[in-house]
């Protein structure tokens, strides 16, 4: 499975934002070989790199200087939301309410993995309902990471006070996550 290089580059940006140098290293040197590869070579943001390395640096930032909450997992998420979101999609958030951003949730979602299909089941003033089918890691991590953007990309959106909530079912067999959303 793959992630796309601007998640990578947005969470590379949050550990120098938010730690120094050396907090930084200590962290890329935790991480599997591959991983170190693939995070000291160039990163571009349309090319495609190990979803892997996405989780397990997002992890271990958490692991190190979280308290085992995840809190951290779900920042990095709503600072990518944000690094991304107001260089790429600049012009959609301006223009766009929550119903509007919810309703091409699923495009945006496909811009950053190569798996997986987000879906909206249901959606209106102060709520939304989406199931991600057919994503072959559903992972704690990657749920709280999924949660902090999906907030940070509501509140640029307009929506104040985003909380998202998240839920693994089954149905036939076939798990998928269902994101509840509200906000005022």
């Amino acid at each position: 499975m793959k992630v796309k290089g601007t998640a990578l580059i947005s969470t590379l940006e949050f550990l120098k934002n938010n730690y120094s140098r050396e907090d930084s290293d200590k962290i890329i040197n935790k991480l599997p070989k591959t991983d170190i590869e693939v995070l000291t070579e160039k990163i571009f943001p349309s090319a495609w790199y190990p979803f892997d390395t996405l989780i397990n640096l997002t992890r271990t930032i958490d692991s190190i200087f979280g308290t085992g909450d995840l809190k951290i997992a779900r920042k990095v998420g709503s600072f990518s939301a944000d690094h991304d979101l107001k260089t790429i999609y600049k012009l959609f958030y301006k223009i766009g309410s929550p119903q509007f951003v919810i309703s091409r949730a699923s495009q945006v979602f496909a811009t950053y993995y190569d798996a997986g299909k987000l879906v909206t089941i249901d959606k209106g003033k102060g709520f939304m309902l989406l199931h991600l089918n057919g994503f072959p890691q559903i992972d704690e991590v990657f749920l709280q990471r999924v949660s902090g953007w999906m907030e940070k990309t509501l509140e640029l959106s307009g929506a104040i006070n985003p909380q998202v909530t998240t839920t693994i079912k089954e149905d036939q067999g076939n798990k998928f996550v269902e994101f509840k959303g509200v906000w005022k």
